[in-house]
């Protein structure tokens, strides 16, 4: 009896080419490399795709949605800004070529004309509403604090693809911490919040 033979279809193909460059990086993306992995000659990959460029912006769309998920997903001090940010560090460490195409500098991640910091603001501001103490200022201070909390934490995650940063983890966690604190209580100040910013420190 025959081995029945892999049907390949367009999610084979964008699944396969989003491993390679999970491993080796988007520019080892080719359709031979591709029919290698897949065990098939080049045709289905180049008959799928107009070109090797609509197969690396499906890759790029699929590693934000992979990305942003698990960064909003991640679960570690039960505070969702500080969770967002170690999650952020945590796809740096752990999926380097990923973060490469998300977050390098050939992309603009900050952009403070439109709300842009790392993804969509509003849904940032949405998740930080999860925390009691962010229910205390208004939405502009929220944003404030994003925006230096993720410029903080974005160069931290570069260094770390870069592996030009060793730090112990809870050291990098503490680092966070005292970060998230001073913002969070200059803001609560600024709105005459002084009980309130002496309570919201994170131990």
């Amino acid at each position: 009896m025959t081995p029945r033979k892999t049907k390949i279809t367009r999610e084979l193909i964008l699944n396969t080419a989003f491993e390679i460059v999970r491993d080796k990086g988007i520019n080892a993306i080719t359709a031979r490399k591709i029919a290698y992995e897949i065990n098939c000659s080049t045709q289905p990959v180049y008959s799928t795709f107009n070109n090797m460029e609509e197969l690396k912006n499906e890759i790029v769309n699929k590693a934000s949605e992979y990305g942003l998920s698990k960064i909003l997903s991640y679960k570690e001090t039960g505070y969702v800004s500080l969770d967002m940010g170690l999650g952020y560090l945590d796809f740096a460490a752990r999926e380097k070529e990923l973060f490469k195409i998300l977050f390098s500098s050939e992309n603009i991640v900050f952009d403070n004309e439109n709300d842009k910091y790392i993804f969509d603001i509003e849904l940032q501001i949405k998740q930080m509403r999860k925390d009691p103490n962010f229910k205390k200022i208004n939405k502009d201070q929220i944003k404030n604090i994003l925006k230096k909390l993720w410029i903080f934490t974005h160069g931290i995650a570069t260094m770390l693809v870069n592996d030009s940063f060793k730090a112990p983890r809870e050291e990098i966690i503490t680092m966070l911490t005292e970060t998230y604190n001073s913002l969070l209580i200059n803001e609560l100040i600024k709105n005459g919040q002084y009980e309130e910013a002496f309570n919201s420190c994170k131990k």
